[in-house]
């Protein structure tokens, strides 16, 4: 017996797959909050580290729950949150004179055009959701 994913990923769409992808990547973010050890004092890493595990699995959560549905703003707005949060105290910190924060900064905030260009992708219209 093997197993046809093609036809669940075509009902997965781009938009879907790429919700996908950044919810589990964000997941392991979310578990980096916990387990590895804060680096610096940025603004960011003031929040508990539970607190910062779970923003990062909540968007996680709501990406991959919505790639799966018709309409999936609410998952697409979930996940611009953290790494805004996380890239703008990044930014501040830099400004601020922590000289490694830029780093962070510009790991982070091409998330967020990530998930601006990618959320106003319309999907196509050969039969995979938008």
């Amino acid at each position: 017996m093997t197993l046809n994913v093609r036809p669940a990923l075509h009902r997965l769409g781009r938009r879907g797959a790429i919700l996908t992808t950044l919810g589990l990547t964000y997941a392991l973010v979310g578990l980096g909050a916990l387990i590895l050890p804060a680096g610096d004092s940025t603004l960011y890493l003031r929040i508990p580290a539970v607190a910062r595990a779970v923003m990062w699995w909540t968007a996680a959560s709501f990406a991959l729950i919505y790639s799966w549905r018709k309409s999936d703003r609410s998952g697409w707005i979930a996940l611009f949150i953290p790494p805004t949060l996380r890239g703008l105290a990044y930014l501040f910190a830099w400004f601020g004179g922590e000289e490694r924060a830029w780093y962070s900064a510009v790991i982070n905030l091409p998330f967020i055009l990530v998930v601006l260009i990618c959320s106003g992708w319309r999907e196509r219209q050969d039969g995979a959701h938008a």
